[in-house]
């Protein structure tokens, strides 16, 4: 058998898609989102927490989910 080797691209041709959906962003949009990253974790913790009581578990149980979530 024959192990068929796939020819390596150039580095100079490789581009992360990362790069092109982040033109444009700026300084401004980097603090809107920021704060909108903010605002959603002072309302998912609480929320969090509220489901973890009403199912009948700890408080701090109800903060796994959305702490994983996050990295």
């Amino acid at each position: 058998m024959t192990l068929q080797l796939i020819p390596a691209l150039p580095l100079a041709t490789f581009r992360p898609r990362l790069l092109d959906s982040l033109k444009g962003y700026n300084r401004r949009r980097l603090i809107a989102d920021t704060a909108a990253g903010v605002t959603v974790g002072m309302v998912a913790l609480p929320l969090a927490m509220a489901f973890a009581i009403a199912s009948g578990v700890k408080a701090e149980q109800g903060n796994s989910r959305p702490l994983s979530v996050c990295f």
